[in-house]
């Protein structure tokens, strides 16, 4: 037995995301202290309208996009755990967490985890988009990963000037 995705369902839920991102580097902006912080959120905010973009346009590609099996159920059980287990599953829980954050560390620590789901989700849905489309996901993927990297030096250094 397969599972059927539409390649729209699979940029459905990948807009999803990149509007939840959105949404909570936009809300973290005006939360926290740092300019560094607040300039590296600024840049992943229109990062995050970019890959909304590009994923858009799979959708009016000529071609359409087409449908992929994939394994069922326990695939289907996954993907299911994977987005319930997001930090953030629509816009206004995104918003609610940058607002609830208790400092800039904590919201970049929100921002590490949510890069970080945003990257699993990325890999396992790669399989589920057209072939020769393949290669956005690819890109954002490289770019999600950058933009790991960037919070994960970020939080070094807040950790590094809180002690001094």
């Amino acid at each position: 037995m397969s599972l059927f995705f539409s390649g729209k369902e699979v940029v459905d839920m990948a807009l999803r995301i990149e509007s939840n991102g959105r949404a909570f580097y936009r809300t973290a902006i005006t939360r926290v202290k740092d300019p560094s912080v607040k300039a590296a959120y600024e840049h992943l905010a229109v990062e995050e309208d970019r890959h909304a973009r590009e994923f858009s346009r799979l959708l009016s590609a000529p071609a359409g996009v087409e449908t992929s099996a994939v394994p069922a159920p326990e695939f289907a059980e996954y993907l299911s755990a994977l987005i319930d287990s997001r930090i953030f599953v629509d816009e206004a829980g995104a918003r609610a967490k940058a607002q609830e954050a208790k400092g800039d560390i904590e919201t970049v620590e929100m921002g590490t985890r949510m890069e970080s789901e945003t990257i699993l989700f990325f890999t396992e849905i790669r399989e589920l988009v057209r072939r020769e489309d393949r290669g956005v996901v690819d890109r954002i993927l490289e770019e999600e990963r950058d933009h790991l990297r960037r919070l994960s030096l970020l939080r070094k250094e807040l950790l590094r000037l809180r002690e001094k």
